[in-house]
Protein backbone atom coordinates (compact mmCIF):
# COMPACT_ATOMS: atom_id res chain seq x y z
CA UNK A 1 0.00 0.00 0.00
CA UNK A 2 2.67 2.43 0.81
CA UNK A 3 4.27 1.70 -2.07
CA UNK A 4 0.82 2.16 -4.34
CA UNK A 5 0.66 5.76 -2.18
CA UNK A 6 4.42 6.32 -3.24
CA UNK A 7 4.31 5.49 -7.02
CA UNK A 8 1.02 7.84 -7.17
CA UNK A 9 2.28 10.86 -5.46
CA UNK A 10 4.64 10.74 -8.21
CA UNK A 11 2.66 10.69 -10.73
CA UNK A 12 1.42 13.32 -9.64
CA UNK A 13 3.75 15.25 -8.97
CA UNK A 14 4.90 13.98 -12.55
CA UNK A 15 1.94 15.20 -13.99
CA UNK A 16 2.13 18.99 -11.69
CA UNK A 17 5.89 19.36 -13.12
CA UNK A 18 4.65 18.92 -17.39
CA UNK A 19 1.92 20.77 -16.81
CA UNK A 20 3.70 23.73 -15.29
CA UNK A 21 6.65 23.27 -17.49
CA UNK A 22 3.86 23.38 -20.72
CA UNK A 23 2.02 26.66 -19.33
CA UNK A 24 5.23 28.43 -19.45
CA UNK A 25 6.75 27.03 -22.26
CA UNK A 26 3.37 28.06 -23.55
CA UNK A 27 3.36 31.56 -22.20
CA UNK A 28 7.18 31.97 -23.25
CA UNK A 29 5.60 31.03 -27.08
CA UNK A 30 2.56 33.16 -26.74
CA UNK A 31 5.37 36.63 -25.62
CA UNK A 32 7.77 35.77 -28.59
CA UNK A 33 4.51 35.24 -31.14
CA UNK A 34 3.36 38.63 -29.66
CA UNK A 35 6.48 40.25 -30.30
CA UNK A 36 7.15 38.98 -33.48
CA UNK A 37 3.67 40.53 -34.33
CA UNK A 38 4.15 43.65 -32.42
CA UNK A 39 7.41 44.11 -34.71
CA UNK A 40 6.26 43.29 -38.18
CA UNK A 41 3.25 46.08 -37.28
CA UNK A 42 5.95 48.40 -36.21
CA UNK A 43 7.79 47.61 -39.29
CA UNK A 44 5.00 48.13 -42.06
CA UNK A 45 3.69 51.55 -40.21
CA UNK A 46 7.75 52.78 -40.56
CA UNK A 47 7.34 51.52 -44.01
CA UNK A 48 4.16 52.98 -44.95
CA UNK A 49 5.83 56.51 -43.91
CA UNK A 50 7.69 55.94 -47.39
CA UNK A 51 4.96 54.83 -50.14
CA UNK A 52 6.38 56.84 -52.64
CA UNK A 53 9.65 55.56 -52.20
CA UNK A 54 11.86 52.46 -53.76
CA UNK A 55 14.13 50.09 -52.17
CA UNK A 56 16.89 51.53 -54.61
CA UNK A 57 15.64 55.25 -53.77
CA UNK A 58 18.46 57.01 -51.30
CA UNK A 59 17.38 59.86 -49.24
CA UNK A 60 19.35 61.81 -46.41
CA UNK A 61 18.70 61.50 -42.74
CA UNK A 62 20.30 63.18 -39.44
CA UNK A 63 19.52 62.84 -35.84
CA UNK A 64 18.83 65.39 -33.66
CA UNK A 65 18.25 66.04 -29.76
CA UNK A 66 15.76 68.67 -29.07
CA UNK A 67 15.02 71.05 -26.61
CA UNK A 68 12.60 70.28 -24.42
CA UNK A 69 9.08 71.94 -24.75
CA UNK A 70 8.31 75.26 -22.65
CA UNK A 71 9.97 78.76 -22.55
CA UNK A 72 13.77 77.67 -23.10
CA UNK A 73 12.90 76.26 -26.72
CA UNK A 74 10.37 78.63 -27.61
CA UNK A 75 12.74 81.62 -26.95
CA UNK A 76 15.34 79.86 -29.59
CA UNK A 77 12.58 79.54 -31.90
CA UNK A 78 11.74 83.02 -31.52
CA UNK A 79 15.19 83.72 -31.64
CA UNK A 80 15.82 81.75 -35.14
CA UNK A 81 12.63 83.34 -36.58
CA UNK A 82 13.51 86.46 -35.96
CA UNK A 83 17.14 86.26 -37.86
CA UNK A 84 15.49 84.13 -41.02
CA UNK A 85 13.41 87.41 -41.29
CA UNK A 86 15.50 89.72 -41.12
CA UNK A 87 17.94 87.72 -44.19
CA UNK A 88 14.85 86.58 -45.88
CA UNK A 89 16.48 82.80 -44.95
CA UNK A 90 14.86 79.45 -44.19
CA UNK A 91 13.19 79.01 -40.47
CA UNK A 92 13.88 75.26 -38.65
CA UNK A 93 13.30 73.67 -35.58
CA UNK A 94 15.81 74.05 -33.01
CA UNK A 95 18.04 71.39 -32.56
CA UNK A 96 21.36 69.71 -31.86
CA UNK A 97 23.13 67.42 -34.47
CA UNK A 98 24.07 63.93 -33.38
CA UNK A 99 24.85 62.49 -36.71
CA UNK A 100 23.98 64.24 -39.75
CA UNK A 101 23.45 63.55 -43.32
CA UNK A 102 23.68 60.16 -43.59
CA UNK A 103 22.24 58.51 -47.10
CA UNK A 104 20.30 55.92 -46.66
CA UNK A 105 17.18 53.69 -48.45
CA UNK A 106 13.93 53.59 -46.85
CA UNK A 107 14.10 50.16 -45.63
CA UNK A 108 17.59 50.91 -43.81
CA UNK A 109 15.91 54.19 -41.99
CA UNK A 110 12.92 51.07 -40.54
CA UNK A 111 16.00 49.29 -39.13
CA UNK A 112 17.82 52.65 -37.99
CA UNK A 113 14.84 53.52 -36.02
CA UNK A 114 13.83 50.36 -34.63
CA UNK A 115 17.78 50.07 -33.36
CA UNK A 116 18.10 53.61 -31.97
CA UNK A 117 14.65 53.10 -30.28
CA UNK A 118 16.18 49.75 -29.15
CA UNK A 119 19.81 51.36 -27.73
CA UNK A 120 18.45 54.93 -26.45
CA UNK A 121 15.41 53.81 -24.53
CA UNK A 122 15.86 54.75 -21.15
CA UNK A 123 19.45 56.29 -22.02
CA UNK A 124 18.19 59.72 -20.07
CA UNK A 125 18.32 63.41 -20.42
CA UNK A 126 21.37 64.88 -22.50
CA UNK A 127 22.63 68.06 -20.52
CA UNK A 128 23.07 70.36 -23.20
CA UNK A 129 25.44 73.02 -21.92
CA UNK A 130 26.70 76.14 -23.75
CA UNK A 131 30.37 77.29 -23.96
CA UNK A 132 29.73 80.57 -22.82
CA UNK A 133 33.46 81.69 -23.38
CA UNK A 134 33.28 81.05 -27.42
CA UNK A 135 29.86 82.47 -26.77
CA UNK A 136 28.02 82.70 -30.27
CA UNK A 137 30.43 82.22 -33.48
CA UNK A 138 30.67 81.19 -36.99
CA UNK A 139 32.10 79.09 -39.38
CA UNK A 140 33.65 81.02 -42.26
CA UNK A 141 34.80 78.56 -45.96
CA UNK A 142 36.21 82.68 -47.28
CA UNK A 143 37.42 84.67 -44.24
CA UNK A 144 37.94 87.42 -47.07
CA UNK A 145 34.70 87.97 -48.29
CA UNK A 146 33.13 86.72 -44.95
CA UNK A 147 31.45 83.75 -46.59
CA UNK A 148 30.23 81.29 -44.33
CA UNK A 149 29.29 77.63 -44.07
CA UNK A 150 25.08 78.04 -44.44
CA UNK A 151 24.72 75.59 -41.83
CA UNK A 152 27.09 77.45 -39.67
CA UNK A 153 26.84 80.88 -40.15
CA UNK A 154 25.41 81.52 -36.68
CA UNK A 155 25.92 78.50 -34.08
CA UNK A 156 26.24 78.35 -30.37
CA UNK A 157 28.98 76.37 -29.40
CA UNK A 158 28.20 73.40 -26.74
CA UNK A 159 30.62 71.93 -23.86
CA UNK A 160 31.64 68.04 -24.81
CA UNK A 161 29.57 66.87 -21.65
CA UNK A 162 29.65 62.99 -21.04
CA UNK A 163 26.29 62.30 -21.94
CA UNK A 164 25.98 64.39 -25.15
CA UNK A 165 29.06 62.30 -26.14
CA UNK A 166 27.91 58.88 -25.06
CA UNK A 167 24.70 59.73 -27.15
CA UNK A 168 26.57 61.07 -30.03
CA UNK A 169 29.00 57.45 -30.12
CA UNK A 170 25.42 55.38 -29.96
CA UNK A 171 23.95 57.33 -33.08
CA UNK A 172 27.16 56.66 -35.05
CA UNK A 173 27.05 52.78 -33.83
CA UNK A 174 23.44 53.12 -35.69
CA UNK A 175 23.64 55.26 -38.55
CA UNK A 176 27.19 54.52 -39.28
CA UNK A 177 28.18 51.33 -38.07
CA UNK A 178 30.81 52.45 -36.18
CA UNK A 179 32.21 51.79 -33.38
CA UNK A 180 34.56 53.99 -31.31
CA UNK A 181 36.09 54.20 -27.73
CA UNK A 182 38.21 57.40 -27.15
CA UNK A 183 37.95 60.13 -24.80
CA UNK A 184 35.93 63.28 -25.70
CA UNK A 185 39.18 65.19 -26.18
CA UNK A 186 39.80 63.19 -29.66
CA UNK A 187 36.49 62.61 -30.88
CA UNK A 188 36.83 66.44 -32.44
CA UNK A 189 36.10 64.77 -36.23
CA UNK A 190 33.08 63.01 -35.11
CA UNK A 191 31.70 66.89 -35.61
CA UNK A 192 31.10 68.79 -38.39
CA UNK A 193 33.92 70.78 -40.17
CA UNK A 194 34.83 73.69 -39.97
CA UNK A 195 33.73 74.41 -36.27
CA UNK A 196 34.75 70.86 -35.33
CA UNK A 197 32.20 71.10 -32.55
CA UNK A 198 29.12 70.08 -30.64
CA UNK A 199 26.82 73.19 -31.24
CA UNK A 200 23.04 74.56 -32.11
CA UNK A 201 22.64 76.75 -34.95
CA UNK A 202 20.48 80.16 -34.69
CA UNK A 203 20.05 80.48 -38.50
CA UNK A 204 20.52 79.07 -41.73
CA UNK A 205 22.40 81.87 -44.21
CA UNK A 206 25.99 82.67 -46.03
CA UNK A 207 27.03 85.27 -43.68
CA UNK A 208 27.29 85.64 -40.67
CA UNK A 209 24.73 87.36 -38.40
CA UNK A 210 26.26 87.93 -35.12
CA UNK A 211 25.99 91.91 -35.86
CA UNK A 212 22.06 91.24 -35.40
CA UNK A 213 22.46 89.60 -31.56
CA UNK A 214 25.74 91.01 -30.38
CA UNK A 215 24.05 91.91 -27.12
CA UNK A 216 22.64 88.35 -26.89
CA UNK A 217 24.20 85.85 -24.56
CA UNK A 218 24.32 82.14 -25.33
CA UNK A 219 21.13 80.15 -24.81
CA UNK A 220 20.60 78.91 -21.48
CA UNK A 221 20.78 75.23 -20.71
CA UNK A 222 19.11 72.65 -20.75
CA UNK A 223 18.19 69.28 -20.46
CA UNK A 224 17.16 66.88 -24.11
CA UNK A 225 14.86 64.45 -23.53
CA UNK A 226 13.94 63.57 -27.28
CA UNK A 227 15.54 62.54 -30.34
CA UNK A 228 13.84 63.49 -33.86
CA UNK A 229 15.38 61.78 -37.11
CA UNK A 230 14.67 64.08 -40.12
CA UNK A 231 14.83 63.82 -43.43
CA UNK A 232 17.08 66.43 -44.78
CA UNK A 233 18.22 66.74 -47.91
CA UNK A 234 18.48 68.22 -50.39
CA UNK A 235 21.34 69.35 -48.14
CA UNK A 236 21.12 72.70 -49.21
CA UNK A 237 20.02 76.32 -47.75
CA UNK A 238 17.53 75.80 -50.40
CA UNK A 239 16.57 72.35 -49.66
CA UNK A 240 15.74 73.18 -45.60
CA UNK A 241 11.90 74.43 -46.92
CA UNK A 242 11.80 70.92 -47.82
CA UNK A 243 13.24 68.99 -44.54
CA UNK A 244 10.59 67.24 -42.18
CA UNK A 245 10.41 64.74 -38.84
CA UNK A 246 10.21 61.12 -40.00
CA UNK A 247 9.94 60.04 -36.30
CA UNK A 248 10.62 61.25 -32.34
CA UNK A 249 11.01 59.47 -29.88
CA UNK A 250 11.49 59.88 -25.96
CA UNK A 251 15.13 58.90 -24.14
CA UNK A 252 13.63 58.75 -20.62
Amino acid sequence: NNNNNNNKNKNDNVKKNSSISLSNTSSIMNGSRRANITSKREINRLLAIFPRLRDFSKIKISLWLIPPAGEVTHMIQQEIESLARMQDTPTFSPHITLVGGIEVNHREIVRIIMSLKKELSGFGAVPCKFDRVQGIVAAYKDDEKKICHWNQSTVAILNREEKLIEAIKIARKILLNENHDVDIISMTHFFTAPTCEPHLSLAYAHQFLGSCIVNKDVPPDFEAKEVALWRTDPSSLEGVKKWYQIECFSLC
